[in-house]
């Protein structure tokens, strides 16, 4: 791209200095501006500069040295959104001062390749500049505009395709089983219980929980206690896969399927044949992969992307949501069908709330793995601390508690966690024992903020509406997600 733009700055430098027009010129520099303009009026070759500057993509402008514009062709009222008669006859110094063509006048030199933004349509742009000069004097400057809005767009794809990836190909290095899982209450025991009848077998399996359960800790231990243990295990986050990616990274491609196809692809299903395939958030699933999804499960069988061969596939699928699907299934944003081939075994996640006994082992649990990362010798948690835990309403689940145990390892200087270690994260006064009816502020905050991603759900499009319900910015919401360990 720079070279097509010096190109054609050298092409106005060579024109100008053409000795069959030097004529025009007169030596006394008072009056090169002047001289300029009549070159541009009245020169065959400045006609023929002018047809060939129509031509080209790129926005071009010209000044004269005082900043008077003389010149704006097509393209670069096109790319700017600058109509040319507001242009033209102005001064740059005062329509924009700012502008890389106003530095290069002021500068004197070449700017080359400088990101920059059309005012007028936020668009990304990128200037390059050059001064004109005609016998050792400036009489003007040119800039070349190159719209690159195409690109930028192509590069935060590029992002969240890359982020996606990241999400996607999570063949887990680490592999939890059901000993992991801390908690010794009868709601948590009976669902290991459960898992652990249904881990052998290889019935679809859904796991139901909020936000913050542990059903990712479940998927992984379900798949370790099955006869698939030494097959790839893969999870999916569905919420985060792009729409444009969504067959081809699900099922593959063929070379040549499609433009950018270059090479042929191997999807997810034939990556995970022979193991497990945990599809974490199924309920945010687009519909359309929906009905691909439905037949994998009925047949067996996959097609990639502009084939015509089926190949077979043995996939285990593990799914799980924080979502009511039977309520989706109603309302017709869920396939039936998909519904009761992948509901054949529900295991349903108690909330924290719902297991208050484990408090106390998850909190030492969490003291001992945080006093190893932070180098730490936190010995345990005063009673009244643990009072205050125990009645929190935990709107984030085990996921919270990891949160607040982890700040409160970080930021404590004694040996026993205090109740001013969880002031920051946790409302002096819990809704559990407020007799008032008054709800603290924070309090109210984290409720209001659950109920918004219960309602709006966990992906992207759900945290942008959330966060628009709330009056927040999406990035406060990010914020007060990761401050709260919440969602």
């Amino acid at each position: 791209m720079r070279g097509d733009h010096l190109n054609n700055i050298d092409l106005v430098s060579s024109l100008i200095k053409e000795d069959s027009i030097s004529s025009i010129f007169h030596p006394d520099s008072s009056r090169l501006s002047k001289d300029l303009i009549l070159f541009y009026k009245k020169s065959k070759e400045t006609k023929l500069l002018e047809a060939l500057l129509e031509c080209i993509p790129e926005g071009v402008e010209i000044s004269d040295e005082s900043g008077k514009i003389l010149y704006v062709n097509e393209s670069f009222e096109k790319i700017t959104g600058i109509k040319k008669d507001s242009r033209i006859s102005k001064n740059i110094y005062e329509v924009n001062p700012k502008s890389i063509l106003a530095r290069t006048l002021r500068e004197r030199k070449i700017i080359n390749d400088r990101l920059t933004t059309a005012p007028d349509i936020n668009r990304e742009v990128v200037a390059n500049g050059s001064p004109i000069f005609f016998d050792n004097k400036m009489i003007g400057a040119i800039i070349l505009i190159k719209d690159i809005s195409q690109i930028i767009h192509l590069a935060k794809k590029l992002n969240q395709t890359t982020h996606y990836l990241n999400e996607m190909y999570n063949r887990n290095s680490e592999h939890y089983k059901f000993t992991d899982i801390i908690g010794g209450s009868s709601s948590i025991q009976n669902v290991i219980q459960l898992a652990k009848k249904v881990a052998p077998m290889d019935s679809t399996v859904l796991i139901e929980g909020e936000n913050g359960t542990g059903k990712e800790l479940f998927a992984h231990s379900i798949h370790e206690s099955s006869l698939r243990i030494d097959k790839p295990f893969f999870r999916v986050n569905c919420a985060a896969i792009p729409e444009h990616l969504l067959e081809s990274e699900f099922f593959g491609h063929e070379k040549g399927s499609f433009t950018g196809a270059s090479n042929k692809k191997v999807g997810i299903f034939e990556l995970a044949n022979g193991g497990t395939l945990f599809l974490d958030e199924i309920g945010d699933m687009p519909i359309l992969l929906q009905s691909k999804l439905l037949r994998v499960l009925q047949e067996g069988e996959i097609r990639r992307v502009g084939g015509s061969k089926t190949i077979k596939v043995d996939v285990r699928i593990i799914t799980a949501t924080n979502r009511n699907l039977k309520e989706m299934v109603s309302k017709g944003r869920f396939r039936e069908d998909l519904y009761y081939r992948i509901n054949v075994i529900t295991i349903r996640i108690p909330s924290l709330k719902e297991r208050v006994e484990d408090i106390l082992e998850l909190t030492d649990f969490f003291i001992r793995k945080y006093n190893k990362k932070f180098r730490k010798m936190i010995l345990g948690i005063e009673p009244k601390a643990f009072e205050k835990l125990s009645e929190h309403s935990w709107p984030g689940n085990v996921r919270e508690l990891e949160n607040v145990i982890e700040y409160a390892v970080l930021t404590s200087d004694t040996e026993i966690l205090g109740l001013e270690h969880f002031a920051a994260k946790i409302p002096a006064k819990n809704i559990a024992n407020n007799r008032t009816g008054i709800i603290p502020l924070v309090e109210m905050e984290r409720l209001h903020i659950h109920k918004a991603l219960k309602l709006y759900g966990n992906t992207l499009k759900g945290k942008k509406q959330a966060a628009q319900a709330l009056g927040i910015s999406l990035a406060t919401l990010y914020n007060k997600l990761k401050n709260n360990g919440i969602g």
